[in-house]
């Protein structure tokens, strides 16, 4: 009984096919809808970072530096949606230590290589930083100007330098770094 009712049901719907094609003329007009479902747009970058520690000199400043580690050492934003993504970075306040001895915020400094893009076709906006002070936010990463344009960017070797002025006080010094993500 199955087989006759599928049967029957195939052979209306071909007859109908038929119909519908014998009514088409040149001059109809079809649009074709086309949705493409992307998921969210996101970013994976290093959340750790160790600057070690040195002696302390009385005779020149000391110079700190570390790469960001992590969850990931490279910071990439994949644009799912075909938006502009960026990571920014910037220092809040200056480092202070226990006894309220600081290390000025534009002391604290960005270096990176340049962005590349690793998935996609799309432009990068941030090219090598060499020693930036962040104490403005600076721009790791970002994808610009071609809206429409899947892709994910990336820059490695983020690495962060703070140099102490000559004879600064010891201490276990602390400070606020703030990522910024735009999508």
């Amino acid at each position: 009984m199955k087989k006759i009712i599928g049967t029957c049901i195939l052979g209306i719907s071909l007859i109908l096919s038929l119909l519908m094609l014998i009514n088409i003329t040149k001059a109809d007009i079809w649009t074709l809808t086309l949705t493409i479902n992307s998921g969210t747009n996101s970013c994976e970058f290093g959340t750790s970072l160790n600057l070690w520690s040195q002696a302390w000199s009385l005779s020149f400043p000391l110079i700190f530096s570390g790469y960001f580690t992590g969850t990931s050492s490279t910071f990439s934003c994949t644009s799912n949606d075909g938006q502009n993504v960026s990571i920014s970075i910037q220092i809040s306040s200056d480092l202070t230590n226990a006894t309220s001895q600081t290390i000025s915020s534009g002391s604290v400094f960005l270096q990176t290589t340049a962005n590349q893009v690793t998935a996609g076709a799309c432009f990068t906006g941030a090219g090598t930083v060499s020693r930036t002070p962040i104490s403005g936010a600076q721009t790791i990463l970002s994808k610009i100007n071609n809206p429409g344009q899947v892709c994910t960017v990336s820059a490695s070797g983020i690495q962060l330098k703070v140099v102490t002025a000559t004879a600064q006080a010891v201490g276990l010094y602390t400070g606020t770094l703030v990522f910024s993500v735009y999508y």
